[in-house]
């Protein structure tokens, strides 16, 4: 476990420490997020989970852990429906909450990017964002599994990834309150569920690497994420969906899926 501790304690200081530097530099206008230094500060931060666990897994790790992670992260051979799942649930949850903004603000659904823009941005968002699941699944939730419970493991990274990604939070946010970033909060752990019931079901980093790069696709053509409000009818969706997740791990979680990645088929 002490490596373990390590992967996080060295995933977040690099990421506080880059993003805040950020935040603290546009905040007080001295660069903005796409000056060429804001990007670099940016990116650093956002591979540090990728980085740390390639890190301890090619330094630290025996060779049947460092075996099992390079299967799961090239193998193609999964059932239809586990792709169906990675790719196409993330569009349908921020459907859901564009066709709630809709219908709570009475205007017409509409998208804010063209469909046709889904493949060119979720090939580009599997390195930019998809990439993390290296560090959050190949390699953090890959060490937990044996020790804990799939519900108990999707609690403990839910709330980490959350908060790492509270910097990031906060240069999107006009304001810095607590409120303001809440429901976003809650949405990452509420993906997070998904994404550690994908990974439990079929040890597949792949798979989940898709997940995630569906999910920041589907932000940018459905502006899913600039249409939450906080308002009560977002917060029932959010939570609505979090107990969804939470069902689905406590159905499978007494079916625990072997390293013989035996959802191939």
């Amino acid at each position: 476990m002490k490596q373990t501790r390590l992967f996080i304690l060295y995933t977040f200081l690099l990421t506080f420490l880059t993003h805040g530097i950020l935040l603290y530099l546009m905040r007080n206008a001295i660069i903005d997020f796409y000056h060429i230094g804001g990007i670099l500060l940016y990116s650093v931060g956002g591979i540090s989970p990728t980085v740390f666990a390639l890190y301890f897994i090619f330094k630290k790790e025996d060779k049947t852990f460092q075996n099992t992670f390079i299967t799961s992260l090239i193998t193609l051979k999964y059932s239809i429906k586990y792709w169906l799942f990675s790719l196409l649930y993330p569009l349908f949850l921020g459907l859901l909450f564009v066709t709630l903004y809709a219908y709570q603000h009475a205007t017409d659904f509409r998208l804010v990017t063209p469909w046709f823009y889904f493949i060119h941005i979720f090939l580009y968002a599997i390195f930019v964002g998809g990439l993390e699941e290296i560090g959050w699944r190949g390699y953090l939730q890959e060490k937990l599994e044996p020790k804990l419970s799939p519900l108990m493991i999707a609690t403990f990274i839910g709330l980490l990834w959350a908060l790492w990604h509270v910097p990031l939070l906060l240069m999107a946010s006009r304001n810095s309150g607590f409120i303001d970033i809440l429901p976003f909060l809650l949405g990452f752990f509420m993906f997070n569920l998904y994404l550690t019931f994908l990974y439990h079901k079929t040890r597949s980093v792949l798979l989940t690497i898709v997940f995630h790069a569906s999910i920041n696709a589907t932000r940018r053509v459905t502006g899913f994420r600039n249409l939450i409000t906080g308002s009560p009818l977002e917060y029932i969706l959010i939570m609505v969906l979090i107990i969804i997740g939470y069902a689905l791990l406590l159905w499978f979680s007494h079916k625990p899926t072997k390293k013989t990645h035996n959802n191939i088929i």
